[in-house]
């Protein structure tokens, strides 16, 4: 009787083990289907991208405490273009050079 109930419980053993054989090998699939359409699809990658970055945002984002404004006497956009002469010519189609 003592080899019979060795043997029942070993066998229980072996297959709560294949059982768990069995979840791993398909978690495993999944993980390489996932990485397979990683390495094939930059879309894929970007949205990788985005969503890891939100987490870490969320994670450890905190709004800006201090104002950044600009100086007296900084220069703006529009400082920084040049104010040369232009010549504006329409030609006799429409067509503005």
């Amino acid at each position: 009787q003592t080899d019979a109930v060795l043997k029942l419980q070993l066998g229980q053993l072996t297959r709560l083990n294949g059982d768990k054989l069995n979840e791993e090998r398909k978690t495993l699939a999944e993980s390489q289907s996932s990485l397979r359409n990683l390495l094939t699809s930059d879309k894929a990658v970007h949205d990788t991208m985005v969503e890891e970055f939100d987490d870490i945002k969320k994670k450890y984002g905190t709004p800006r405490k201090s104002k950044i404004l600009p100086e007296e006497g900084e220069k703006e956009e529009i400082d920084l273009v040049q104010n040369k002469r232009s010549v504006i010519v329409v030609t006799r189609g429409g067509y503005i050079k």
